[in-house]
């Protein structure tokens, strides 16, 4: 008997995410992507695997990524792509400009600290899942930091902040996250 629709794709997303976090065994390390286009990848599947409130649905059917900070063509790259049925929009923040709205997800990377902060406390009042490749984004409030270590995308998730913006990620999801730094607790 064959899984149905939804679970395989989780599957295969989750198998996707192994294949780019976990080293080789016994075969030769293969060739990385760059980062941008891995922050992307990784971008897209967060949004694929976490549930909004009714609410944030919005009245039209896109689903908008906001990007602060320098433009990633492979960000631009995602409006090409769908999230189930919903298109997607990429909308890139000039310095100082407000989310729009509506708003799902925003990645900010690049950003001074002040400027990042601003951001968060707009997305803080609203269900926006954030994401950044920048440290300490999860103390500054953010929900998603990633980073790489071996030549490999790792991610740490804040549970407080996912829980104070009202998403889900899929629990899947959530236990290929490390787990925090020795000495940090969890947020």
């Amino acid at each position: 008997m064959s899984p149905p629709p939804a679970n395989l794709a989780l599957r295969t997303c989750l198998a996707g995410f192994l294949l780019l976090a976990l080293p080789g065994r016994g075969q030769p390390e293969p060739r990385t992507a760059e980062p941008e286009a891995l922050l992307a990848a990784f971008v897209y599947n967060f949004c694929l695997f976490t549930n909004w409130p009714r609410e944030a649905a919005g009245p039209d059917s896109i689903f908008v990524i906001a990007e602060a900070g320098p433009p990633l063509d492979t960000f631009a790259a995602l409006a090409r792509r769908k999230l189930g049925e919903r298109p997607v929009r990429v909308v890139h923040l000039a310095s100082g400009e407000a989310l729009p709205e509506p708003c799902h997800a925003l990645v900010i990377h690049g950003l001074p600290p002040g400027q990042r902060d601003a951001l968060l406390a707009q997305a803080a009042q609203r269900p926006v899942l954030t994401l950044s490749p920048d440290p300490g984004f999860r103390q500054a409030g953010g929900i998603v930091e990633f980073h790489l270590s071996n030549q490999r995308m790792r991610f740490r998730i804040s549970l407080a902040n996912m829980a104070r913006a009202r998403l889900r990620i899929e629990s899947r999801l959530l236990k290929l996250a490390e787990p925090p730094p020795a000495g940090e607790e969890e947020l």
